[in-house]
C-alpha cells in the first residue's frame, strides 16, 4: 500500500475520478457510463500507466460567470484553449476580491513583469502551451514560439479528437488550423 503523506508524481489522475474509484474501494458496482477510471490500485501502491494525460474542462465560476476553458495536461506540457478570450472580455472569479489580488493589482502600477500577469489573468489569450518542467509557474506562453509549433499541433489535435468524441459544444469553436482530421 501507499506510506501516508507519499506525493505521486508518476500517475495521471482527474476529478471525474474520484467517484470509480470510491466505488471501488467500496467493492460496489461501478456506475456505466461515467469518464473516469478508478486509480484504486494506485492508493494501493500499484503502478497504473493507463493514462499519460488528461482532460481538463472549465465552465464557469461559482458566481456563475461563463469563461469555458478546455486544456490537455501531460508530465510536462499543457495546452488550454480559452473560448472566451476576445482580448476585451474580462475574467472575473472570486479570487480576486483578496488581499493578494489587490497587492498584485496595486503592484502592477510600478512593476512590468506583474502587471503583464495581472493582464494575462485578467484577459487570458486564446491558445496557451506551457511547459512546466522548465517553467512550473506557467509564466511564458509558448503558444507562438517557432520550436514548439509541432507540438501545438499535436495538442490541438488530441483536444480537438477529444472534444469531438464527447460531443463537447465547444469542437465547433475550436481553433481547427494546423488539424488533420
Amino acid at each position: 500500500t501507499s506510506k501516508k503523506g507519499k506525493l505521486d508524481e508518476e500517475h495521471f489522475i482527474s476529478g471525474i475520478d474520484f467517484t470509480p474509484t470510491i466505488l471501488d474501494l467500496a467493492e460496489l458496482e461501478p456506475i456505466s457510463g461515467l469518464d473516469g477510471k478508478s486509480f484504486a490500485s494506485v492508493l494501493r501502491g500499484q503502478v497504473d500507466h493507463r493514462r499519460d494525460h488528461v482532460f481538463t474542462v472549465f465552465h464557469k465560476t461559482s458566481a456563475g460567470n461563463e469563461y469555458p476553458m478546455r486544456g490537455v495536461q501531460t508530465e510536462q506540457y499543457g495546452y488550454v484553449f480559452n473560448a472566451w478570450a476576445d482580448g476585451k472580455t474580462e475574467f472575473k472569479n472570486e479570487s480576486q476580491s483578496g488581499l493578494t489580488f489587490r497587492a498584485m493589482d496595486a503592484a502592477a502600477k510600478w512593476d512590468k513583469q506583474i502587471a503583464d500577469r495581472v493582464h494575462n489573468f485578467r484577459y487570458r489569450t486564446p491558445e496557451e502551451l506551457f511547459d512546466f518542467k522548465n517553467d512550473p509557474d506557467a509564466l511564458n506562453n509558448l503558444i507562438d514560439h517557432p520550436d514548439h509549433q509541432d507540438r501545438r499541433a499535436e495538442f490541438r489535435r488530441n483536444l480537438f479528437s477529444w472534444m469531438q468524441e464527447v460531443k463537447d459544444p465547444l469542437v465547433n469553436v475550436f481553433p481547427t488550423g494546423e488539424i488533420a482530421c
